[in-house]
């Protein structure tokens, strides 16, 4: 769910029913901390993404269910249980995709793109500028 910049918390949470058409696009409803639902329009490649995975699972039809499910043991066989956060967050740290932020998605993009930037020579206009954040009040030396 990189492509919504979502909680994990957010994406385990998801019935099959949260991925859902409107008009020629597909949606994706997040229920976020408090209650607040968050709706969206799919990004294309997550819309290729989750209908593999429903095909796949056999599920498209299971609305009030859990769209991300655990599986028995490493046997593939999915369950009616939905997935825990802990295990969403190893399966994409096995991949590589997180290095800093474990709560959500949302570091995802921007770690890899820091990366990039970080090996870039310092861009033009940045003389006189420090990259250390200036000291706070009372701080001594």
């Amino acid at each position: 769910m990189t492509y919504a910049f979502a909680r994990i918390g957010a994406v385990v949470a998801m019935k099959v029913e949260d991925y859902y058409p409107a008009g020629k696009r597909w949606w994706v409803r997040l229920h976020e901390k408090g209650g607040k639902r968050h709706e969206m329009p799919a990004h294309h490649k997550l819309e290729a993404f989750i209908d593999g995975y429903l095909a796949a699972a056999g599920i498209r039809d299971n609305g009030k269910t859990p769209l991300f499910r655990s599986a028995v043991g490493k046997t593939g066989v999915l369950t009616n249980k939905p997935m825990n956060r802990i295990d969403a967050y190893r399966m994409v740290a096995t991949i590589g995709l997180f290095e800093r932020n474990a709560n959500n998605f949302k570091g995802t993009r921007n770690t890899k793109a820091q990366k990039s930037w970080s090996s870039r020579a310092e861009p033009r206009g940045s003389e006189g500028f420090s990259s250390e954040p200036p000291p706070r009040e009372g701080t001594q030396f």
